[in-house]
């Protein structure tokens, strides 16, 4: 099962266009920040971020999360 916080994580970088600027926004260092991501990635199988402040959205699963809300 997917979390919220991994959730709201990556809605957080896509709309604040950075890691560090997501990291600030939910409170969390800009170290744990990336751990989140790369376990949600594990989870969905699907790299989300590209270099390291671009969300990929090519394959649909955000917009399907975000469409959900």
């Amino acid at each position: 099962q997917i979390g919220l916080k991994k959730l709201q994580a990556i809605q957080a970088i896509h709309q604040l266009g950075s890691l560090s600027n997501a990291a600030d926004v939910l409170n969390l260092t800009q170290s744990a920040l990336p751990h989140q991501i790369k376990a949600l990635e594990d989870q969905v199988g699907v790299d989300l971020i590209e270099g390291e402040q671009t969300v990929k959205v090519s394959c649909g699963w955000y917009e399907n999360a975000e469409a959900g809300r």
